[in-house]
């Protein structure tokens, strides 16, 4: 991976590639596109950072696995913290010249909790479209909301999304800019691989599971797999 300059290519990348699948939560039935996997793999296509992408994608998806947009239920925006972490480790000023893991550790535990910031971005949208809409269907009597309001619906959470990315990225760039300038180098989590970081990931899906039976399955695989190990 190659940081020699920052390029705004990869900023303006994550603020799309966030956006645009972020409507997909609510406004079509296309949710199951707007899920860190899928992600990696557009991110991937336009960079050609497939692994890092990739490996990023698994820990975000399985962390938030279990939060699934269903019915009027609201879920954290898993996509948020795998875009934030991929723009800024592109962020040259930074100096991620490694791909190594325990550099990248910091920055995607740092953007894991900007996943709620995303839901409550899209809770402010819906409950606004709500109050917009008593009021038009009280003002035309119960006449069918047109079109071209739910395109500026649609408008509307693209941009606050977009404004959220914005922000997100401004904290967490902030962070690790005045770490960097008081330390003199970047945080890491020395002995940290993508193996640890994908089993701590994976209490998402192990939270998922919901009966006893699979818990004591899994839980006596596990026992079982690390007295091997050892």
């Amino acid at each position: 991976m190659e940081h020699v300059y920052f390029s705004p290519f990869f900023f303006l990348l994550g603020i799309c590639l966030y956006g645009v699948f972020a409507l997909t939560r609510f406004s079509v039935s296309l949710g199951l596109l707007e899920r860190p996997l899928v992600i990696a793999f557009f991110w991937g296509l336009f960079t050609g950072e497939f692994s890092t992408a990739f490996a990023l994608g698994i820990c975000c998806e399985l962390f938030w696995i279990d939060d699934l947009n269903v019915g009027t239920r609201i879920p954290t925006s898993g996509t948020l913290p795998l875009l934030l972490s991929l723009v800024l480790i592109n962020f040259s000023e930074l100096g991620f010249f490694s791909e190594e893991p325990q550099y990248f550790a910091p920055v995607l535990v740092c953007a894991m909790p900007f996943a709620l910031l995303g839901r409550q971005a899209e809770l402010f949208v819906r409950t606004l479209q709500v109050r917009e809409h008593t009021l038009f269907v009280e003002k035309r009597r119960g006449a069918a909301i047109p079109g071209y309001i739910f395109f500026i619906i649609l408008g509307r959470l693209l941009a606050i999304q977009t404004l959220v990315f914005c922000l997100s990225f401004a904290i967490l760039g902030g962070i690790f800019l005045g770490f960097k300038r008081i330390t003199g180098e970047l945080p890491v989590l020395p002995g940290i691989n993508w193996y640890i970081l994908w089993a701590i990931s994976a209490i998402g899906g192990y939270i998922s599971l919901r009966t006893k039976r699979a818990y004591l399955v899994v839980s006596a695989c596990l026992i079982l797999a690390l007295f091997t190990y050892l």
